[in-house]
């Protein structure tokens, strides 16, 4: 029988980072829209991008679970 851990092994080269979770920590204090805005350009380096390349690297652990998932790492696009 499969667990979970055979299903879904750990992902494999890092992601996110202390980096990744010092910027979340500020924004949890500073949870505003000016100050995302002047701080954007840090979170697309530090988070949203190493959660991209993590949707990546577990699409087909995911696929491996069940073919009607999806893992698929898209930017959306701002209007």
């Amino acid at each position: 029988m499969a667990t979970l851990t055979t299903i879904i092994p750990f992902a494999t080269g890092a992601t996110f980072s202390a980096t990744s979770l010092q910027f979340l920590n500020q924004l949890a204090q500073n949870n505003s829209r000016d100050w995302f805005k002047a701080h954007q350009a840090e979170y697309e380096e530090t988070v949203r991008t190493p959660a991209l390349q993590f949707i990546e690297q577990m699409q087909p652990s995911i696929l491996a679970l069940s073919p009607r998932l999806t893992a698929v790492p898209k930017k959306s696009v701002e209007v």
